[in-house]
This record gives structure tokens, sequence and C-alpha cells, in this order.
């Protein structure tokens, strides 16, 4: 008989332990907005002509100085704000120029967030930007940058 409740109490036990709710797979957490991912301040590294022509930024000639930024804003979760600053800096002046572009619609594909404003297009990959202006003659320059740490 004792077999017997054992037998019983061993089958209820492995009942409620079967039953017994599973650990939840752990969840992923969900990406940011694309807008927050691609927000922040990029330092240009380089600009690139149409025609192959790389020009290394900040470039530097009989002591003046070109250097370029991009400070990217959010607008919303799927657009942002670029203002494109470059400068020119001699030892007795610094002058600098700004355009803007805005809003630029940005959308994943393959691990890569894009957008458009106009004829000009962004590309962001990691830490990465890409600027391409194209201009009405069919001209194009492409900055390439880095986001500020």
């Amino acid at each position: 008989m004792k077999n017997i409740n054992f037998l019983y109490l061993s089958f209820f036990c492995l009942l409620l332990i079967s039953c017994a709710k599973k650990d939840p797979e752990p969840q992923k957490e969900p990406e940011p907005l694309l807008a927050d991912q691609v927000s922040g301040k990029y330092t240009m590294n380089s600009v690139t002509a149409k025609n192959g022509t790389i020009l290394p930024l900040p470039f530097v000639n009989r002591n003046v100085t070109l250097s370029v930024r991009a400070v990217v804003t959010k607008i919303t979760d799927n657009e942002v704000k670029i203002v494109f600053i470059s400068t020119v800096e001699d030892a007795t002046s610094k002058k600098g120029d700004t355009d803007v572009l805005e809003p630029i619609t940005v959308s994943k594909n393959n691990g890569q967030i894009t957008g458009t404003y106009l004829n000009d297009e962004v590309q962001f990959s990691g830490q990465n930007i890409n600027l391409i202006f194209r201009f009405d003659d069919g001209d194009e320059l492409t900055y390439k940058g880095t986001k500020d740490i």
C-alpha cells in the first residue's frame, strides 16, 4: 500500500512539475527609433567629387583650413534635420556657412538608414555618415564622416 501511495505521490509531483510555468524566453530589446539612432554631431573626414577626386578634411592650403561638420537632429520618429556647416579659417578670421536640409524622412534597408532631401541623399551606417549633394549640372559631391563621441 505504501508503494501505491508513493507512486501516486510521485505521479502527482511529476504532473505539477510538468505543468509548472516555464521561464519565458528573453525578449529582444526594441530597436531605438531611426531618428534617435542617427541624431548627433558628425565630423566630415573627406569629400569626393563625381570624377573620383578625394579631398581629405580638414583641408589645409596656404594656412587656410576648410573643415566640415553636420548636426543631425530629430524632428519626428522618422524625420531628421541636418545642418551642414563648412568653416574656412585663416590666421586672422573664421567664416562659417550653413545649409539646412529638412525634413529628411529616414528608412532602414539592409541595416543601413537612408533618406533624401530634394536631389540630396544621406546614408547612415553604424557611426558613419555619407552626405551626397547632387547639383543641377550633374556634378556630385559626397562628404564622408563619423559621429562624434
